[in-house]
């Protein structure tokens, strides 16, 4: 059987499935996919990359990948090589970027630039509730004066929908009453409440 000459070797697999399963990551957390994709291909795979050897090895259109390597070198994660790179036998060389820093200093790097986006823009009212009247009184508050309201009860939305920009944050999280009634098998629970909790009350009484 011969081989495929254009098929990408074990290692080129590796990467490219590391750079989507990283795209599906940073999807998760708001982060374009096309974007968390190429930051993923250049961790993986370390040395200088051209727009089209990326657009070649993740499927992207010339639009998305030039956009994402944009994104990447706003954020601090590229930079352009010094030396353009010729990737094919005709037309001129491509410029070529590299990844800047260790993997560590690429984490720090993406975390920091989260942050400078997405969480320092948001300065939320924060109404930590201690029971339902609180939370009626917050509700009305955000009504009277249009503002927009963000419910956190456990705080493990990671898409980030426990909070809101320039908002009212009503915090449940301290909100952990429990009622178990085991011979009708049912339970009342307040929103604070976390699973590791709930677990404990109920299966004290067999439930």
């Amino acid at each position: 059987m011969i081989a495929d000459p254009t098929a990408p070797s074990r290692a080129e697999q590796i990467r490219r499935e590391f750079a989507r399963a990283w795209g599906e990551i940073g999807a998760a957390w708001g982060v374009a996919p096309s974007t968390a994709t190429v930051q993923g291909y250049f961790l993986a795979h370390g040395g200088p990359l051209t727009e089209p050897e990326i657009r070649g090895a993740l499927g992207l259109s010339h639009r998305a990948a030039a956009l994402a390597l944009a994104e990447c070198a706003e954020w601090g994660l590229i930079e352009r090589a010094a030396v353009a790179r010729r990737t094919g036998r005709r037309g001129p060389a491509a410029t070529a970027y590299v990844s800047v820093g260790d993997n560590w200093e690429w984490f720090h790097r993406v975390a920091k630039a989260r942050k400078e986006r997405e969480t320092d823009p948001v300065i939320p009212i924060i109404a930590r509730c201690a029971g339902p009247a609180d939370v009626i009184t917050c509700i009305r508050f955000a009504r009277e004066h249009d503002i927009v309201v963000a419910v956190r009860a456990g705080g493990h939305s990671v898409a980030g929908k426990s909070v809101c920009d320039g908002g009212l944050m009503i915090d449940l999280s301290a909100m952990k009453g429990i009622r178990v009634d085991p011979a009708r098998r049912t339970v009342r629970a307040e929103t604070g409440l976390k699973l590791g909790e709930f677990d404990r009350e109920t299966q004290a009484l067999g439930l």
